[in-house]
């Protein structure tokens, strides 16, 4: 038995290891070895505290029941990656490029790890769409729905791994949800609803009836 055991161990454990093997020699063939960061946009910091204003305006509405609406451009959401600490690691490696009525287009350099134990660092250096969703817990999820390396064919195992797994998601909204101001989750919870619109994000809040 325990012969029997071992060997099946073994087996595993080759299987694993020629796994692995195999999805970072697939990575290699659409990533690089070194990043390619966004350069982030200059914000004047008046319009930053202007951006802030109407946040908190919106969020002061939806916690005392009131109807809103908060209209978010390109050139909002790149000033809260460029100014808002909780998104600050990610000012580098993702910018907006553009909001149309199904997607917001994102350029992006995102690390990855390559081989275990070796060190080696690989990056995903391209473009990704995401679709903001409401979520019940979350209040709020950008579903990825597409991702491309200009040059570079991805795998359908890796592109279909990629948006189940949301790692863009994680890596932008996780800080917000994560944030030691109660409220801003909370308020998320509450929108009615979110929609994207040619040149903008929408939310919206409609208190009960």
């Amino acid at each position: 038995m325990l012969a029997m055991g071992g060997f099946w161990m073994l087996v595993w454990g080759s299987w694993m290891v020629i796994s692995m093997v195999r999805q970072v020699q697939e990575l290699r063939g659409f990533t690089d070895t070194v990043a390619q960061p966004v350069v982030p946009r200059a914000v004047a910091a008046a319009d930053v505290e202007s951006l802030r204003g109407r946040l908190r305006e919106f969020a002061a509405s939806v916690q005392g029941g009131r109807a809103a609406s908060l209209s978010l451009g390109a050139d909002d959401l790149n000033a809260l990656l460029a100014a808002e600490p909780v998104l600050q690691p990610m000012r580098e490696s993702a910018q907006v490029e553009a909001i149309t009525p199904t997607a917001i287009r994102l350029r992006i350099s995102v690390a990855m790890n390559g081989m275990p134990l070796s060190g080696e660092r690989l990056f995903l250096n391209g473009q990704c769409e995401v679709k903001p969703v409401r979520h019940p817990d979350k209040g709020m999820v950008l579903a990825t729905t597409s991702i491309s390396v200009p040059g570079r064919e991805l795998s359908q195992g890796f592109s279909e791994h990629y948006r189940q797994a949301n790692h863009l998601d994680t890596l932008l909204m996780g800080g917000i949800r994560e944030t030691v101001d109660p409220t801003v989750l909370g308020v998320l919870k509450k929108v009615t609803t979110v929609r994207l619109e040619e040149g903008k994000v929408v939310l919206d809040y409609a208190p009960p009836v």
